[in-house]
């Protein structure tokens, strides 16, 4: 397979804003191979040989922007013949496995201690999902999320630091604690206010029932975490793209949905939040991938889908960010989009210049770097910048039609 228009376009992007980065390879090709893996490790399948032109290193690469190593580790010995490979896909499911008891007991303690206190809360997102991976296939987890009570925020973080953990970044919807390489967020709301299912999961906390045993903790009923699932896949699909495991959870909560009940429930609760046909759209396309029962054949739309998919990595890519950021603040703007799209594409770039020794020393430094970098792209190398800009309304133009493909809107 040939590397495709798209893929060589998203590179282009993700160049320009943010520097030379790997060598180019078939993303699609990577891509498809690692759905493939992942199709046998959930259907105990034997893998098929390595494409031509793709080695085991992509794969690992490939599966580690999209957080799935750990899901296909059991099947890395049928197809990977490296045994430096084998032994980083076997490293990537010991520390799943071992973080998914050291978060097991350690929100126990967490929990324990809110629960005295007084705090309100409700462990939320990967902790609902990971109990319905498969045994074998164990869920990669980079952080544990817990929702809490926005008047208990203050007693929360009290306690968190009373039990040896350093708060190492705060923003307006949760504070980031860290011990011991386990890593919790707390939230003081559950979703963005842009999202459509803002309203109903800003009061989510009120409306959870009680866990056994508990007067102020809570958990989510299935139907809340299937519907909640659906909302933050959107969030990171609209907001700079989302990946691979996004779509195989949506695969294994889809397997829970026996009840006809909860079934209508839930499609009831989609429709409300004008998420349904992203729902419909992207579990049919997580069948097709996943399911051993699927001839995995896809139309155009869904391999349009797949691509966009495959370019982002797991939460999406700072390329993909930067262009949802450019498309907000242009709609109402249109003839100082070009404007949007240098400003963006530089003020990003902040990561690199923190880099510079003399801005460590010296961090206000850095505005005369915007300064500079604006200068230089937006007159003395003003023609490339267009050209730079044209690949980029290509991008965006890709973007849009994925959008509608799935009733996503780029809010």
């Amino acid at each position: 397979m040939q590397f495709g228009f798209l893929a060589v376009l998203h590179y282009s992007v993700i160049r320009y804003f943010f520097g030379k980065g790997e060598a180019i390879l078939d993303i699609n090709a990577v891509g498809d191979y690692t759905v493939h893996l992942i199709r046998c490790a959930v259907n105990n399948l034997k893998p098929e040989p390595l494409p031509q032109g793709v080695t085991a290193k992509d794969v690992f690469i490939f599966a580690k922007r999209h957080l799935i190593t750990s899901c296909i580790a059991c099947v890395a010995q049928d197809f990977c013949n490296d045994d430096e490979v084998i032994s980083l896909f076997q490293r990537d499911l010991q520390t799943a496995l071992e973080n998914e008891v050291k978060y097991s007991e350690c929100s126990k303690k967490i929990l324990l201690e809110f629960e005295k206190n007084a705090v309100d809360a409700m462990p939320f997102k990967g902790t609902d999902i990971r109990k319905y991976y498969p045994d074998n296939m164990p869920r990669i987890s980079l952080d544990e999320d817990i929702l809490v009570a926005c008047e208990k925020k203050n007693e929360a973080e009290t306690i968190m630091a009373d039990l040896g953990f350093t708060k190492t970044d705060e923003g307006k919807k949760d504070t980031v604690f860290e011990k011991d390489g386990l890593i919790y967020e707390l939230h003081k709301y559950a979703l963005e206010s842009e999202n459509p299912a803002y309203a109903h999961y800003n009061s989510i906390l009120r409306d959870c029932p009680l866990e056994a045993g508990y007067n102020h903790i809570r958990k989510m009923p299935f139907e809340d975490v299937y519907v909640f699932s659906v909302a933050h896949f959107y969030k990171h699909f609209t907001g700079g793209g989302a990946g691979l495991r996004f779509l195989l959870d949506l695969y294994f909560l889809n397997l829970q949905l026996r009840d006809g009940l909860s079934r209508e429930h839930i499609k009831t609760k989609l429709q409300a939040l004008d998420l349904r046909k992203f729902n419909s759209v992207m579990s049919d396309l997580a069948d097709k991938l996943f399911s051993h029962a699927s001839n995995f054949c896809l139309s155009f739309d869904e391999k349009d889908l797949l691509k966009y998919i495959y370019m982002h990595g797991c939460f999406g890519s700072e390329s993909g960010f930067v262009s949802s950021l450019i498309k907000k603040k242009s709609a109402k703007h249109l003839k100082f989009k070009y404007l949007y799209y240098l400003w963006y594409t530089t003020f990003y770039q902040e990561r690199r210049y923190r880099n510079y020794p003399i801005l460590k020393k010296h961090p206000r430094a850095i505005y005369f770097c915007y300064v500079h970098t604006l200068f230089k792209k937006g007159i003395i190398n003003r023609k490339s910048s267009k050209r730079d800009y044209k690949r980029y309304l290509k991008y965006e133009s890709f973007c849009d039609k994925v959008y509608s493909i799935c009733g996503a809107v780029n809010n």
